[in-house]
């Protein structure tokens, strides 16, 4: 038998068994319930056996599953990591999906009865309740976090967009999926969504509902009480297709030296360190065999391989009977889409009548904009109808309100010194681009009620797969709307983040990253194409991107400005012209600031460790980023005294701040005894492989190993000596390879907000985690590619005093858009600067101004849904909140002269930085009041 290890089950600390067992078949689902006294044998075998993540759910049995555990665990309880989910009911006979306040708490109290236990380690919401927000449901089981009643939170079954509102509200440890070699579409969207916020991965029915174990033999042991006796990949007219799958698999299992289940599982354990199967049974023997999958290794090929097998249209039928679905949430939604979406035929009908998108640019360009007001009017009524159905209804609220102001306002000749009707236009432009966002996500809601339907009856009409996944919400997705738009500014429909000329083969790809492989720094795609000098266009025409789609898989070139863009194929003749000889590397480019450092050995760095005042950092002992705040802080009183050509003053504040040095996380290790412990997985990072999850298991230990240090008391005693004790913090890295001319790429390492000293363990852990950063699998790589060894890598921490931003910014003092180096671009958020940074869906508001004529230019309105915030009288817990933005509220959008005046202020801050530093800077800060802070400046790409 395989020996099973541990693992980390997402990035909030939960370590479980690298294999779990799935309890449910003990009691429920797969036949009659099976004896409890064989059962609670089983249980303490898979412990003995290091078998400790136990899954279970208080709809299994109901609710027997949860007592047959809590009967096994009498005695072992702190020797197991306990799962269990809420949310499904059949009360009355009738399946329900429930996830209100009350119905939550309930269910936990039961459970923690049932279970007999004090907390449940993992505890998820089972399947999604469409009818209540995530965030009300999430925010019930924060509070049952914070009273000790769970540890971790999980969602089972829950799409891309609700992971990402439900993590919003509070950290989401682990996503359990149904994912095996036959049921793969979680990898579309779901996985790289995980992966992307750190969230552990769950596998269940990692063998098929064990089919891949048994093959189409396993029909004729299905009792009439066995679920799976239902489902459509057991039905006779799929059975046979499907038996080629397994017969393959366990061909290769057969060459391999093992069982078809072992291989199967063996496929789901290389797919990361990140996932964790739980494989059900209800036979010792067959959990001695399951353990001993772990030792099956499997070579790239051999994945390819065993993946065609089992390929999309391999696999016949549904993975799940669709009368399993939530019949009380079909209805509602059902209607609220049907009627929206006939309403919006009839109502598109009428106005392609009139001529549609020309008719309605034609009376905006000629400054008559009562047109719009009946097709506005509809698409608010459709915004009302997905508000009816309990989707979002805060965000419907949000975008009723600001196209109410917007139709209210009407078209001005001038806002400011900017052309009123292009004003007119990009504020409600990004009104609708918010509103089909929101649909968008709707409709997807709707796709996971009923995809298999939708889908087929798509296939039986012949319908483009796009138009089937956008049947409810394509109307009021304000395409029309968008499209007349277009034509008032005079936009091609194109937008050049970063411009250029690239030459390549046009591919169509759902996802920029392969599953299982994390980029090597995580950014705005915007700005990640600035730090790569790749050409970066974004397109938003319907017409222009099926011409693009008709170019798929030919080699072409792309050209693109700020003034126009094209994309043309190009002739194989010319192919080999376009591509020069690979110029060797030259290492006098490399960034100087490790450079020195190469001659310092294995040997660990400790430096002058402890806490500095910002007016003492400098790059060697704290990182181009603290550094680079002790220069601001000299700067900021110069800045009082100076103002632009007109008038504009280039003043600015800036945070109280402290260092914890380079040397000081050594320290830490030294002080722990972990110094070999560290050397010896430093020395393994530095060649370890990205293939096959080496790489990833290194990183794995090398953070837990550094994130568990603090930083000592004799360093808060100092901080607290500078900083008030009660104030509300950011603690930030400050790396020797980061914010440097070559890698001054933001978003590499991490930064944790609103923490204070006066709550010590949750400042230490936020500088462990910092601390940890340097040694994440995309900083990792990043210096790999930048050929600067691991062994060189240090981080200094930078404490600053948490601001209450109003808006927050960066500013780019040469124009990315252009290279002009006579204008400024700002991007601007509402709230916290993590916005910004996260890669948050929605627009920033976009701001261009002249650093010598004073001329302002609003490239773009802000559409995000959220802005964060952190309360002052909530608690200093590493979190922020999140509240629904209404742009109608907003002085930025409304505001003229309040948009004039920051503009000039920003642009005059950007130059006179931009001046004293001597090169293009990124300069990112806030607005506190009538206060502009700065927090940071870098070198621009």
């Amino acid at each position: 038998m395989g020996s099973v290890g541990r693992m980390k089950l997402g990035s909030q600390g939960l370590e479980v068994s690298k294999q779990g067992l799935g309890c449910m078949g003990m009691s429920a689902f797969y036949g009659p319930p099976k004896p409890e006294e064989g059962m609670i044998q089983l249980i303490h075998h898979a412990i003995s056996s290091n078998v400790t993540f136990l899954d279970t759910s208080d709809i299994y049995g109901p609710h027997t599953n949860e007592i047959l555990l809590g009967k096994a665990l009498k005695g072992i309880r702190e020797k197991v990591e306990l799962a269990t989910k809420f949310g499904i009911s059949y009360e009355g006979g009738v399946r329900d999906v429930r996830g209100d306040p009350a119905y939550v708490r309930a269910s936990c109290e039961a459970s923690l009865k049932r279970l007999d236990v004090d907390c449940i380690d993992l505890y998820y919401q089972h399947r999604i309740d469409t009818r209540v927000p995530i965030e009300v449901t999430m925010g019930e089981l924060k509070k049952m976090v914070e009273e000790g009643k769970i540890k971790y939170i999980g969602l089972s079954e829950a799409s891309a967009s609700t992971i990402r509102r439900a993590h919003a509200v509070h950290p989401i440890t682990a996503i359990q999926l149904e994912w095996s070699l036959w049921t793969r579409d979680a990898e579309k969207e779901i996985i790289p969504t995980c992966r992307e916020l750190g969230i552990g991965i769950v596998a269940y029915s990692p063998l098929g509902r064990g089919f891949l174990s048994s093959g189409p033999k396993i029909v004729d042991t299905l009792t009439e009480q066995d679920f799976r006796k239902h489902l459509p990949r057991f039905q006779p007219e799929n059975l046979e297709k499907n038996a080629t799958i397994y017969e393959q698999v366990n061909a290769m299992a057969t060459r391999k030296g093992c069982t078809s289940s072992q291989l199967a599982l063996a496929w789901v354990h290389h797919q990361g360190n990140d996932v964790c199967p739980i494989p059900g049974t209800t036979k010792i023997e067959n959990l001695n065999k399951n353990v001993a999958a772990l030792s099956v290794k499997l070579t790239p090929e051999e994945m390819v391989e065993l993946e065609s097998y089992a390929s999309e249209d391999s696999v016949k039928g549904d993975r799940a009977d669709p009368g399993q679905r939530p019949p009380r949430q079909l209805p509602r939604a059902t209607t609220q889409g049907g009627s929206l979406a006939l309403q919006s035929v009839r109502f598109l009908n009428a106005l392609e009548d009139l001529g549609g998108s020309s008719w309605l640019a034609q009376h905006a360009s000629s400054r008559d904009v009562s047109t719009w007001n009946d097709p506005l009017n509809a698409l608010t009524i459709g915004l009302r109808q997905v508000e009816l159905s309990g989707w979002k209804p805060e965000e419907c609220k949000a975008i009723e309100s600001e196209l109410l102001a917007w139709q209210q306002r009407g078209l001005a000749d001038k806002e400011g010194d900017e052309d009123g009707k292009d004003i007119w236009a990009r504020r409600l432009k990004g009104t609708l681009d918010r509103s089909r966002r929101l649909t968008e996500e709707f409709s997807d809601t709707l796709l996971q009620l009923f995809p298999q339907k939708v889908q087929k009856l798509g296939s039986v009409f012949r319908i483009p797969e796009n138009s089937v996944r956008t049947y409810a919400e394509a109307e009021i997705r304000a395409s029309l709307l968008l499209k007349a738009l277009r034509s008032v500014l005079g936009s091609s429909g194109w937008d050049v983040l970063v411009p250029g000329v690239a030459f390549g083969t046009i591919q169509q790809m759902k996802r920029f990253a392969p599953i299982g492989i994390m980029p090597p720094v995580t950014l705005d795609l915007g700005e990640l194409g600035e730090v790569e000098r790749v050409v970066f266009v974004t397109c938003e025409d319907e017409d222009k991107v099926t011409d693009l789609r008709g170019l798929e898989g030919k080699f072409v070139r792309l050209e693109a400005s700020s003034a126009r863009v094209d994309v043309s194929a190009m002739l194989s003749d010319n192919i080999k012209e376009v591509f020069p000889k690979e110029p060797s590397v030259d290492p006098s480019v490399l960034p100087s600031s490790w450079q020195s450092s190469q001659s310092n050995g294995c040997t660990l760095k400790k430096g002058n460790a402890g806490v500095i005042e910002i007016g003492d950092a400098t790059a060697d002992v704290s990182g181009a980023k603290a550094a680079s705040c002790n220069r601001l802080a000299s700067l900021a009183a110069l800045s009082e005294k100076v103002f632009s050509d007109h008038g504009a003053p280039a003043s600015f504040r800036v945070p109280a701040s402290v260092v914890i040095s380079f040397g000081s996380m050594e320290s830490a290790l030294e002080e722990s005894g972990s110094v070999e412990a560290f050397q010896s997985l430093i020395e393994q990072v530095e060649t370890a492989k990205t293939e096959g999850g080496e790489l990833d298991e290194v990183c794995s230990k090398l953070q837990a190993l550094v994130s568990s240090q603090r930083p000592s008391d004799e360093s808060i005693e100092k901080i607290a000596k500078l900083i008030p004790q009660n104030a509300r913090l950011i603690v930030r890295s400050s790396a020797n390879v980061e914010d440097l001319a070559g890698m001054s790429a933001a978003g590499l390492y991490d930064s944790i907000p609103n923490v204070s000293l006066s709550v010590p363990t949750v400042f230490g852990e936020a500088v462990g985690r910092v601390w940890a950063s340097l040694y994440t699998r995309r900083a990792i790589l990043s210096r790999r590619a930048a050929g600067v060894p691991q062994k060189d890598a240090m981080m200094a921490v930078l404490i600053q005093e948490m601001l209450s931003a109003d808006l927050s910014f960066v500013l780019h003092t040469r124009s990315p858009t252009d290279n002009d180096h006579k204008r400024v671009e700002a991007e601007v958020a509402p709230g916290l600067g993590e916005t910004l940074a996260s890669g948050t869906r929605g627009t920033a508001w976009r701001l261009s101004m002249g650093k010598f004529d004073g001329r302002v230019s609003t490239l773009t309105f802000a559409n995000f849904s959220e802005e964060m915030l952190v309360l002052s009288a909530g608690p200093a817990d590493g979190e922020v909140i999140r509240l629904t933005v209404d742009y109608s509220k907003k002085p930025l959008t409304v505001n003229s002269n309040f948009r004039q005046q920051l503009s000039q202020r920003l642009c005059a801050v950007g130059f006179f930085l931009e001046q004293k530093f001597g090169s293009p800077q990124d300069v990112e800060g806030c607005l506190v009041g009538k206060d502009i802070y700065i927090v940071q400046s870098r070198p621009q790409p």
